[in-house]
Order: structure tokens, then sequence, then C-alpha cells
């Protein structure tokens, strides 16, 4: 499947990165994208961002998530 669905969006997206799991989930395109991180299951923080690549910008500046261990996911 392509990162891009017939609605023209970036499909959802995770990273799983010392001991975390990072989810980027499209919202409206009006909203924007959310970047949540987990630990043990849990979800510790959530960020707003206008597209899938400020998500991943966060997640390295914060976390030092690397750009290239993001995955394609239909279920989060």
């Amino acid at each position: 499947m392509s990162l891009i669905n017939q609605f023209n969006k970036i499909e959802n997206m995770k990273a799983i990165y010392n001991h975390m799991k990072f989810i980027i989930k499209n919202d409206f395109p009006e909203i924007g994208v959310y970047l949540y991180v987990f630990q043990k299951g849990k979800c510790i923080a959530d960020y707003l961002q206008d597209d899938s690549s400020l998500c991943k910008e966060v997640a390295l500046e914060e976390y030092g998530v690397p750009m290239d261990i993001w995955q394609e996911s239909e279920d989060n």
C-alpha cells in the first residue's frame, strides 16, 4: 500500500524507539496531524502539527527518533 490513500492523505505511521511507541495519526485536514507518544502502553504525550513531516521532526528533536524508522500502519 502506498503512503497516499484514495483521499490523498498520508497513512497513519508508527515507530518503536527506546522502549517507546510513536504513532502519527491524521485528523481532518483542517485540524492537522497528531503525534502520540506511548510508554509502557500509556500515552505520555501528544502533539498537534500541520503535517506528518513536522510530527517526525518533533519526535526526532524531543525523543531522538530517527527519521528512517517510521513505518506505514493501518492498525496502530
